[in-house]
This record gives structure tokens, C-alpha cells and sequence, in this order.
């Protein structure tokens, strides 16, 4: 009997986590790029690989109203021990620029805000970037 109860107590205790978890709303932009370029890199704390595209009718997971996005992408230190961040940097523009010239669009997760007013900054290492 008490293994059915502390059984019962922590599926219960799953099941309540896993509720509250799914409260939170993702962050993500979409759109179509129309434009891949380089930006110049971060050397204050170590080389860090930057790029910017340009979203043509984007939305946001806090406005669905169509719109310019410009956005730079910050992709982290590369001198050892983070020369994993060069490459995943690279895979990035890599997935943009096939965005890019085959027409698709690219849905981005992680971002930090919607805004349309100025370029947005993402930091790689907290965001996906797919196409669609």
C-alpha cells in the first residue's frame, strides 16, 4: 500500500510540473529572408563571429502583423575551448543562405523580442534557426 501511494504522489508531482511547464509561450520569429551578410565581429571578449539577414514579411510570437525584421546573429567565441561555436556559427549561415536562394522561409527560436523598430541581436548559442 505505501508503494502505491508514493507512486501515486510523484506521478501526481509529474504530471503538476509538466502542466506549469507548458505554461510558457516560445519565442520565435518567421519570414522570408532576403538578404545574407556578414557584420563585423565582437572582439571584446575573444573573436566572435557575427552575421545580419533581413526577414521580409515576418511575424512574431507577439505579433502576426507582416513586417521588415532586420536581425544580427552573435555566434560566440571561437578560440579553444570554443571552436565548437565556428562551426555552429557556420551551419547557421549556411541554413540562411539555403533559405535565401531557394525562396523558403526560416523560423527562428530563441528570440528575445519582436521588435521591427531597429536590428535585434540573438546570441546563437540560444537560438534554432530552421527552414520551412
Amino acid at each position: 500500500m505505501k508503494t502505491i501511494i508514493n507512486r501515486t504522489i510523484a506521478s501526481l508531482a509529474l504530471v503538476l510540473s509538466l502542466g506549469f511547464a507548458s505554461a510558457a509561450e516560445a519565442a520565435w520569429i518567421k519570414g522570408r529572408v532576403t538578404f545574407v551578410g556578414t557584420y563585423p565581429e565582437l572582439t571584446t571578449n575573444g573573436n566572435q563571429p557575427r552575421f545580419q539577414f533581413r526577414l521580409e514579411d515576418s511575424t512574431c510570437y507577439t505579433n502576426s502583423t507582416p513586417t521588415t525584421r532586420w536581425i544580427i546573429i552573435n555566434g560566440g567565441r571561437t578560440e579553444a575551448p570554443y571552436g565548437h561555436n565556428a562551426v555552429t556559427a557556420r551551419n547557421a549561415y549556411n541554413t540562411l543562405m539555403t533559405a535565401f536562394l531557394t525562396g523558403h522561409s526560416v523560423q527562428i527560436d530563441g528570440s528575445v523580442n519582436c521588435t521591427t523598430t531597429s536590428a535585434q541581436s540573438l546570441d546563437l548559442w540560444r537560438s534554432y534557426i530552421g527552414v520551412y
